[in-house]
């Protein structure tokens, strides 16, 4: 798998929901664990109103 494009597919549409590669979304694990802790100390609300948005 290592050099292929992981792409993910809306089912329902088939429109592509995003695409990245392997070594890339390694990469955003790990930024995404280094501001976990930052992420959690935020009141519930502000992240409510943060996954909304998305």
């Amino acid at each position: 798998m290592a050099g292929q494009e992981i792409v993910s597919i809306e089912p329902a549409t088939g429109a592509i929901l995003w695409r990245n590669m392997p070594g890339n979304a390694d990469e955003e694990v790990a930024v995404a664990r280094a501001h976990w802790a930052a992420w959690a100390a935020q009141p519930l609300a502000y992240r409510l109103e943060a996954l909304r948005r998305f």
